[in-house]
């Protein structure tokens, strides 16, 4: 039996995949999609870890109250030299990871006139690779 050369099979492979309308790569996407979002704040030298709770968990509180989360927590960091604090949000829609900075907005509407009161800011957005 002769080899098929790369060129012919990479023209098979795409044909069959246009014959099925990307159907076979979309059946795998199509299944559950979560994200994971984790905002790490670091604490400013002049604020109190009680004063930074307080205001996380009045934005963690907006998020639960919308239902576009599955979970939605608040932690911190005390272990070494830096004291710093992550919310931890799960969703399963791009919309809802959009709409967080508009859920904090609504619980504090002059967020963006006054000070920001953290030290630093994070955001990580993951995506969970389904594995079988």
């Amino acid at each position: 039996m002769k080899p098929i050369p790369a060129f012919l099979f990479v023209a098979l492979a795409s044909a069959a995949l246009g014959l099925t309308g990307g159907r076979l790569f979309a059946a795998d996407q199509a299944q559950e999609t979560n994200y994971l979002v984790l905002e790490e704040f670091r604490l400013a030298p002049d604020q109190t870890p009680a004063d930074a709770i307080a205001r996380l968990s009045s934005w963690i509180r907006a998020l639960r109250a919308t239902g576009d989360h599955s979970q939605v927590r608040l932690f911190l960091h005390d272990w070494g030299p830096e004291v710093a604090l992550y919310i931890v949000s799960e969703t399963r829609d791009w919309n809802a990871v959009g709409n967080i900075f508009a859920e904090v907005v609504a619980v504090e509407p002059d967020f963006m006139n006054q000070p920001f009161g953290f030290a630093g800011h994070s955001d990580n957005i993951m995506t969970e690779i389904p594995v079988q």
